[in-house]
Protein backbone atom coordinates (compact mmCIF):
# COMPACT_ATOMS: atom_id res chain seq x y z
CA UNK A 1 0.00 0.00 0.00
CA UNK A 2 1.25 3.70 -0.81
CA UNK A 3 1.71 6.23 1.86
CA UNK A 4 -1.03 7.88 0.38
CA UNK A 5 -2.98 5.15 0.07
CA UNK A 6 -2.09 3.78 4.12
CA UNK A 7 -3.51 7.59 5.29
CA UNK A 8 -7.00 7.45 3.33
CA UNK A 9 -7.47 3.84 4.63
CA UNK A 10 -6.30 4.87 8.22
CA UNK A 11 -9.12 7.64 7.77
CA UNK A 12 -11.70 5.30 6.72
CA UNK A 13 -11.15 3.12 9.35
CA UNK A 14 -11.34 5.46 11.79
CA UNK A 15 -14.24 7.47 10.55
CA UNK A 16 -16.18 3.86 10.50
CA UNK A 17 -14.94 3.37 14.33
CA UNK A 18 -16.44 6.60 15.23
CA UNK A 19 -19.80 5.63 14.31
CA UNK A 20 -19.60 2.22 15.73
CA UNK A 21 -17.89 3.31 18.98
CA UNK A 22 -20.52 6.12 19.07
CA UNK A 23 -23.36 3.09 18.99
CA UNK A 24 -21.17 0.97 21.40
CA UNK A 25 -21.11 3.81 23.92
CA UNK A 26 -25.17 4.25 23.73
CA UNK A 27 -25.55 0.45 24.10
CA UNK A 28 -22.96 -0.04 26.96
CA UNK A 29 -24.14 3.46 28.98
CA UNK A 30 -28.11 3.10 28.75
CA UNK A 31 -28.48 -0.64 27.56
CA UNK A 32 -26.36 -2.32 29.68
CA UNK A 33 -25.18 -0.16 32.97
CA UNK A 34 -28.44 1.08 33.33
CA UNK A 35 -30.77 -1.80 32.82
CA UNK A 36 -27.92 -4.00 34.93
CA UNK A 37 -28.73 -1.26 37.70
CA UNK A 38 -25.22 -0.25 37.85
CA UNK A 39 -26.13 3.44 37.55
CA UNK A 40 -28.26 3.23 40.83
CA UNK A 41 -26.12 5.67 42.55
CA UNK A 42 -27.87 8.47 40.59
CA UNK A 43 -31.69 7.27 41.28
CA UNK A 44 -33.92 9.40 38.97
CA UNK A 45 -30.76 10.61 37.08
CA UNK A 46 -29.56 7.59 36.51
CA UNK A 47 -31.16 7.31 32.32
CA UNK A 48 -29.27 10.83 31.82
CA UNK A 49 -26.22 9.73 33.79
CA UNK A 50 -25.98 6.44 31.07
CA UNK A 51 -26.68 9.02 28.42
CA UNK A 52 -23.78 11.08 29.53
CA UNK A 53 -21.48 7.91 29.38
CA UNK A 54 -22.27 7.30 25.84
CA UNK A 55 -19.85 10.12 24.66
CA UNK A 56 -16.88 8.88 27.24
CA UNK A 57 -16.88 5.58 26.07
CA UNK A 58 -17.39 5.65 22.92
CA UNK A 59 -14.59 8.80 22.31
CA UNK A 60 -12.12 6.82 24.32
CA UNK A 61 -12.93 3.73 21.84
CA UNK A 62 -12.43 6.03 18.92
CA UNK A 63 -9.78 7.54 20.14
CA UNK A 64 -7.94 3.80 20.62
CA UNK A 65 -9.39 2.75 17.16
CA UNK A 66 -6.95 5.96 15.59
CA UNK A 67 -3.93 4.81 17.24
CA UNK A 68 -3.84 1.54 16.31
CA UNK A 69 -5.27 1.67 12.81
CA UNK A 70 -2.62 4.41 12.73
CA UNK A 71 0.35 2.64 13.60
CA UNK A 72 -0.57 -0.10 11.28
CA UNK A 73 -1.27 2.09 8.16
CA UNK A 74 0.79 5.00 8.75
CA UNK A 75 4.53 5.03 7.75
CA UNK A 76 5.50 6.88 10.96
CA UNK A 77 3.91 6.45 14.08
CA UNK A 78 1.05 8.48 16.30
CA UNK A 79 2.56 10.66 19.42
CA UNK A 80 -0.42 11.06 21.73
CA UNK A 81 1.35 14.23 23.65
CA UNK A 82 -0.18 16.10 26.52
CA UNK A 83 -1.80 18.69 23.82
CA UNK A 84 -3.58 15.75 21.91
CA UNK A 85 -4.69 14.03 25.04
CA UNK A 86 -5.79 17.42 26.41
CA UNK A 87 -7.66 18.03 23.52
CA UNK A 88 -9.10 14.32 23.37
CA UNK A 89 -10.16 14.44 27.45
CA UNK A 90 -11.59 18.16 27.48
CA UNK A 91 -13.65 17.06 24.30
CA UNK A 92 -15.26 13.98 26.23
CA UNK A 93 -15.71 15.36 29.13
CA UNK A 94 -17.10 18.35 27.54
CA UNK A 95 -20.01 15.99 25.07
CA UNK A 96 -20.66 14.17 28.51
CA UNK A 97 -22.04 17.33 30.09
CA UNK A 98 -23.71 18.40 27.19
CA UNK A 99 -25.39 15.24 26.85
CA UNK A 100 -26.67 15.71 30.59
CA UNK A 101 -27.99 18.98 30.43
CA UNK A 102 -29.18 18.11 27.37
CA UNK A 103 -31.15 15.03 29.17
CA UNK A 104 -32.07 17.42 32.20
CA UNK A 105 -33.24 20.16 30.37
CA UNK A 106 -35.78 17.95 28.26
CA UNK A 107 -37.33 16.53 31.33
CA UNK A 108 -38.01 19.94 32.66
CA UNK A 109 -39.54 21.05 29.89
CA UNK A 110 -41.74 17.54 28.55
CA UNK A 111 -41.56 15.83 31.98
CA UNK A 112 -39.44 12.85 30.25
CA UNK A 113 -36.58 11.88 27.85
CA UNK A 114 -37.35 11.69 24.28
CA UNK A 115 -34.48 12.31 21.44
CA UNK A 116 -36.66 13.75 19.50
CA UNK A 117 -37.89 16.76 22.08
CA UNK A 118 -34.31 17.61 21.26
CA UNK A 119 -34.01 18.80 17.76
CA UNK A 120 -30.99 18.81 16.20
CA UNK A 121 -29.01 19.73 20.01
CA UNK A 122 -29.60 15.60 20.03
CA UNK A 123 -26.62 15.16 17.97
CA UNK A 124 -24.24 18.00 19.88
CA UNK A 125 -22.64 16.16 21.66
CA UNK A 126 -21.89 13.33 19.10
CA UNK A 127 -20.26 16.52 16.54
CA UNK A 128 -18.27 17.84 19.96
CA UNK A 129 -16.76 13.49 20.41
CA UNK A 130 -16.15 13.76 16.43
CA UNK A 131 -14.26 17.33 16.84
CA UNK A 132 -12.50 15.93 20.11
CA UNK A 133 -11.21 12.70 17.83
CA UNK A 134 -10.35 14.49 14.98
CA UNK A 135 -8.60 17.04 16.90
CA UNK A 136 -6.20 14.44 18.70
CA UNK A 137 -5.31 12.24 15.73
CA UNK A 138 -4.52 15.83 13.64
CA UNK A 139 -2.54 16.94 16.86
CA UNK A 140 -0.62 13.72 17.06
CA UNK A 141 0.30 12.88 13.48
CA UNK A 142 4.30 13.44 13.08
CA UNK A 143 3.98 14.12 9.25
CA UNK A 144 2.25 17.51 8.08
CA UNK A 145 1.01 15.01 5.19
CA UNK A 146 -0.86 11.96 7.54
CA UNK A 147 -2.56 15.22 8.89
CA UNK A 148 -4.67 16.16 6.01
CA UNK A 149 -7.44 13.40 6.34
CA UNK A 150 -7.92 14.58 10.19
CA UNK A 151 -8.04 18.26 9.75
CA UNK A 152 -10.77 17.42 7.02
CA UNK A 153 -12.65 15.58 9.44
CA UNK A 154 -12.03 18.34 11.79
CA UNK A 155 -13.39 20.87 10.10
CA UNK A 156 -16.84 19.18 9.10
CA UNK A 157 -16.92 18.07 12.59
CA UNK A 158 -16.72 21.54 13.45
CA UNK A 159 -19.27 23.24 10.75
CA UNK A 160 -21.48 20.66 11.99
CA UNK A 161 -21.24 22.02 15.56
CA UNK A 162 -21.56 25.32 14.20
CA UNK A 163 -25.11 24.53 12.19
CA UNK A 164 -26.54 23.17 15.76
CA UNK A 165 -25.07 26.24 17.42
CA UNK A 166 -26.78 28.22 15.48
CA UNK A 167 -29.68 26.63 14.96
CA UNK A 168 -30.36 27.55 19.09
CA UNK A 169 -30.00 31.13 18.34
CA UNK A 170 -33.18 31.68 17.47
CA UNK A 171 -34.25 30.48 20.67
CA UNK A 172 -32.65 33.76 22.38
CA UNK A 173 -35.67 36.07 20.69
CA UNK A 174 -37.71 34.89 23.64
CA UNK A 175 -35.28 34.72 26.76
CA UNK A 176 -33.82 31.98 27.89
CA UNK A 177 -35.69 30.02 30.87
CA UNK A 178 -33.62 29.31 34.68
CA UNK A 179 -34.20 25.92 33.57
CA UNK A 180 -32.22 26.72 29.97
CA UNK A 181 -29.48 28.49 31.52
CA UNK A 182 -26.86 25.26 31.85
CA UNK A 183 -27.72 23.69 28.02
CA UNK A 184 -27.17 27.12 26.65
CA UNK A 185 -23.81 27.38 28.54
CA UNK A 186 -23.09 24.08 27.34
CA UNK A 187 -23.83 24.73 23.62
CA UNK A 188 -21.87 27.85 24.28
CA UNK A 189 -18.58 25.94 25.47
CA UNK A 190 -19.00 23.19 23.14
CA UNK A 191 -18.94 26.01 20.14
CA UNK A 192 -15.99 27.89 21.38
CA UNK A 193 -14.04 24.30 22.26
CA UNK A 194 -15.01 23.50 19.36
CA UNK A 195 -13.67 26.72 16.94
CA UNK A 196 -10.51 26.53 19.20
CA UNK A 197 -9.39 23.01 19.00
CA UNK A 198 -9.94 23.20 15.00
CA UNK A 199 -8.16 26.44 15.20
CA UNK A 200 -5.34 24.68 16.79
CA UNK A 201 -4.90 21.43 15.51
CA UNK A 202 -4.90 23.13 11.75
CA UNK A 203 -2.08 25.75 12.83
CA UNK A 204 0.36 23.65 14.11
CA UNK A 205 -0.52 21.26 11.05
CA UNK A 206 0.50 24.27 8.79
CA UNK A 207 3.94 24.64 10.64
CA UNK A 208 4.84 21.10 10.73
Amino acid sequence: MTANGGRWAWATVSTLGYFASALGGIVLGVGVFERLGLLGFAGSQAHGVGLALGPLIGGIASALIVVVTGRMLLDGPLRAGAGALCILGAGLVLAALTEHALYDWVVAKFGYYAVEFAGWTAALPGAVVAVAVAGFAAWSVQRRADGLAPSIALVLATAGVGFIVLSNVGGLADGIQPSSVPLAMMVGAAGTYCVAVATLAIGRRRRQ
